[in-house]
C-alpha cells in the first residue's frame, strides 16, 4: 500500500471529503471531525445526492475518502470514477473485492466480518476508524 503517496496527497490537499452511507456515514462524520484538526477544510457527505454532486465538482488538489463496509453501493463507485476523472485523489476504505475498490485510486483494504442482523454494526465502524486514524 502506497502510504507515502497517500500522505503526500493529503498534506497538500485543498480539502478532504469523507463519504459514507449508513453506518459508514457515521465514520465519515467522525473522520471529518478528527482530520479538521489538521487545519485543512473537511466535510462529511452522508447521502448519495451530496456525494455525487461533490464528486462532479472536485478539483485536482481535493481528496475524497469513500467508506463502505461491503463496497456494494454503486453510487460510491460512480462517485469515485467521477472524482478521479476530474483529477482528485480518491481513497477507498472498503472491501478489496468491490467495485468501489476498483474505481478508487488508492485503497485501504478493510474486510471485517460483521453480523448484519445487528442494527448498528460496530466491528466495521471501528476497523474503518482504525485505518483512518491509526
Amino acid at each position: 500500500l502506497p502510504f507515502d503517496k497517500v500522505i503526500r496527497q493529503m498534506v497538500h490537499a485543498r480539502q478532504f471529503a469523507f463519504a459514507g452511507l449508513g453506518a459508514s456515514g457515521h465514520v465519515a462524520s467522525d473522520a471529518s471531525h478528527k482530520f479538521f484538526r489538521l487545519g485543512i477544510p473537511c466535510t462529511s457527505l452522508r447521502d448519495t445526492t451530496m456525494i455525487l454532486q461533490f464528486a462532479a465538482i472536485v478539483e485536482p488538489d481535493d481528496v475524497l475518502v469513500l467508506l463502505s463496509h461491503t463496497g456494494r453501493w454503486p453510487q460510491l463507485a460512480t462517485a469515485a470514477k467521477l472524482a478521479r476523472g476530474r483529477g482528485a485523489t480518491v481513497i477507498a476504505v472498503t472491501n478489496p473485492q468491490s467495485k468501489i475498490a476498483e474505481e478508487a485510486g488508492l485503497l485501504f483494504p478493510c474486510k471485517v466480518i460483521e453480523d448484519t442482523s445487528v442494527f448498528t454494526p460496530m466491528s466495521s465502524r471501528l476497523a474503518q476508524l482504525a485505518l483512518l486514524l491509526g
